[in-house]
């Protein structure tokens, strides 16, 4: 790792059944193993229904993210500027997701292990893989 430059990302979601959608998007930059700058946080208002055994979770309901949340395209803009061309890496994507490895815009996130990630930006859910790199590709 050393001195190389990456994101740790955390989500919070409306479960793990489809449709699955991320409600809390936060992020990290990282130097190394060492915080750099300040972090990303943003609610995220899909205007969807929360299942109350995710409200369980993540302690967030429908009316706190119409009320605290911003519109999905808007957090994901501003966290696309946030990142840049860091890779990123998330832990435990895969339940957090629906089962599926990938999240909509702006990126496509490894499941499971942390790993770097292959950057994409078409907005859809696509499971994803492992390349011989050690690197997911979805």
């Amino acid at each position: 790792m050393n001195l190389e430059s990456w994101i740790l990302l955390d989500t919070e979601t409306t479960g793990i059944k489809a449709p699955v959608y991320v409600v809390e998007l936060a992020a990290q930059r990282m130097r190394g193993w060492t915080p750099e700058g300040p972090s990303f946080r943003r609610l995220l208002n899909h205007n969807a229904a929360i299942p109350p055994e995710a409200s369980r979770v993540n302690g967030y309901t429908r009316e706190i993210l119409e009320r605290d949340g911003e519109p999905p395209r808007q957090v994901y803009d501003a966290f696309d500027r946030y990142v840049g061309e860091r890779p990123l890496v998330a832990y435990n994507l895969r339940h957090n997701s629906g089962g599926q490895c990938g999240l909509a815009r702006p990126r496509v996130l490894a499941g499971g292990n942390p790993a770097w990630v292959i950057v994409r930006r078409e907005p859809s859910i696509e499971p994803c893989g492992v390349d011989g790199n050690g690197h997911v590709d979805a």
